[in-house]
């Protein structure tokens, strides 16, 4: 009986190693993320609307978005859902339809508790800069 008691008490102790493994090996994108920072060349212009906006990756490779802007009817929402897929590097690729396809590169910090995304783009010689930032929530 003692024995039995032994095997069992070791099998738990190894499946819940690999539990916390499996934790270990979770794509630090999957959760809820909720907008702290917008910026364009610098500027924040993000306010207390935009800031509502949460992105929530699911573990089914699925995106879903709750976007929130300031128009006349004051802060607005809108909803929108996708795929993504992990490319390794921290870069994602995001799938809105079938032919339209986007590859971000995400970048990390605090822990995998905030990310960021800074993209650029140059136009008659001017280059103009972004930055979005969201915190996990």
């Amino acid at each position: 009986m003692k024995k039995i008691i032994l095997v069992l008490i070791a099998i738990l102790s190894l499946s819940s190693c690999n539990s916390n493994d499996d934790d270990l090996d979770q794509d630090p994108i999957i959760g809820k993320w909720q907008l702290t920072s917008a910026k364009d060349d610098n500027v924040e212009y993000s306010d207390d609307c935009t800031r509502k906006s949460t992105i929530t990756f699911l573990e089914n490779k699925t995106v879903t978005v709750a976007g929130y802007y300031d128009d006349s009817n004051g802060c607005e929402s809108e909803a929108d859902s996708f795929g993504w897929m992990n490319l390794g590097n921290s870069s994602y690729e995001f799938t809105y339809n079938t032919n339209d396809k986007e590859t971000v590169t995400f970048i990390f910090s605090q822990n995998n508790t905030v990310f960021t995304v800074n993209e650029s783009e140059t136009y008659n010689n001017v280059t103009y800069t972004s930055s979005i930032t969201y915190k996990k929530i």
